[in-house]
């Protein structure tokens, strides 16, 4: 049996493997000259964070980053990222840390910058001797997009999505976590922009900033369950508009498009406008539609999560302006008085003085922002 003769490859298939290898090893070069391309964009987009930051009250710090992403994207993961108000008795004493945050570009979107938080993150606002609210979440994926630079007159869009989000107060048990299924939130962003000639006082008058909050089936704790297990989704839609959406302690104007929430058999949903002087104090109107709010008030009161004393009173007054009314829905006119929320003629809520200093503080310097 004579052996089988051995075929050489033709000139053509060497030249065909021979360019497929130079391709491929020119696509390799490539990517990474690209990967340490989008790590150069991260290192200067953090720079200008810090400074940015720094000039507008804030400090910002983080342990040394880890690169990768490679060959996919390029990714830069801060260690045990925080950031605080310089001055706490400033920006509401906000302070965030977290033990994780990845910065990520693509090549395909160099500009469009992805942030994911990993980790438990940890979130504080309370200024000087106020009890601050404490609160840690984690989630599957906690994700914001920041966009590319924009213009001066240009809108910017941030984008916040959370999947599988857990929150809860430091220091609680397995019975005080709320889960929320999906979380997202969307801040649109027209920044300050010049005056036409002639009107040089009126620099931002087209200026606005709108929020959006969507979440979606919310398990509560134990103790928040006065009307149900599940809260079904909570919405917020506001636009602040002129010159306070610049950062400016100058005139501005609030619509609230709509805040409601759906708990169980009991719902809530209010809508408005109000107006802001340069001293900070705000007054408008807003119609405030309840929908069997008397189970979930007493719960609430029994529970803990209002005063008794707070319950029954909120229950005569909804009582006394539903009686004429017909059905579960009820209808409540509320005003506000230079931060002084009133259901007709009874005080509610004191808008606390202290949220004004946000906007003070930041006058006169530049807007933090990633970019």
């Amino acid at each position: 049996m004579q052996p089988l003769p051995h075929h050489r490859p033709t000139r053509r298939l060497r030249i065909v493997l021979a360019a497929a290898l130079a391709l491929g090893s020119t696509l390799v070069g490539l990517d990474t000259l690209m990967w340490f391309r989008l790590e150069h964009l991260l290192d200067q987009r953090l720079d200008r964070f810090s400074t940015s930051a720094r000039t507008s009250g804030w400090h910002f710090g983080a342990d040394a980053g880890e690169r990768g992403g490679w060959p996919l994207s390029a990714t830069l993961t801060l260690i045990r990222p925080a950031l605080r108000a310089a001055d706490p008795q400033a920006l509401g004493g906000l302070a965030w840390s977290g033990e994780r945050a990845t910065l990520s570009l693509s090549p395909l979107h160099p500009h469009r910058l992805t942030i994911l938080a990993g980790g438990t993150q940890n979130l504080s606002v309370g200024r000087g001797g106020d009890v601050p609210i404490k609160l840690r979440f984690w989630g599957a994926r906690i994700a914001l997009h920041v966009p590319p630079d924009a213009g001066p007159r240009e809108v910017a869009h941030y984008l916040l999505d959370a999947e599988a989000l857990h929150v809860a107060s430091p220091g609680a048990g397995p019975d005080d976590i709320a889960q929320l299924a999906h979380a997202t939130g969307r801040l649109e962003w027209q920044p300050r922009t010049p005056a036409p000639d002639g009107l040089a006082d009126t620099a931002g008058h087209d200026a606005y900033v709108s929020v959006s909050v969507d979440l979606r089936d919310v398990a509560l704790p134990a103790r928040l369950r006065a009307s149900g297990r599940v809260v079904q989704r909570a919405t917020l839609r506001m636009v602040l508009s002129g010159q306070a959406a610049t950062g400016q302690p100058t005139r501005g104007n609030l619509h609230l498009a709509e805040a409601s929430l759906d708990w169980g058999d009991s719902a809530a949903a209010v809508a408005g406008d109000a107006t802001l002087d340069a001293e900070g104090r705000t007054n408008g109107t807003f119609d405030l539609v309840l929908t069997r709010p008397d189970p979930a008030l007493r719960q609430m009161g029994e529970t803990g999560l209002i005063g008794p004393g707070t319950s029954t009173t909120l229950r005569a007054v909804i009582g006394l302006v539903a009686a004429p009314q017909q059905g579960p829905r009820v209808h409540l006119p509320l005003t506000l008085r230079d931060g002084l929320l009133s259901l007709g003629q009874i005080p509610l809520l004191q808008i606390d003085p202290g949220l004004r200093d946000i906007g003070k503080s930041s006058a006169g310097t530049s807007t933090m922002s990633i970019h």
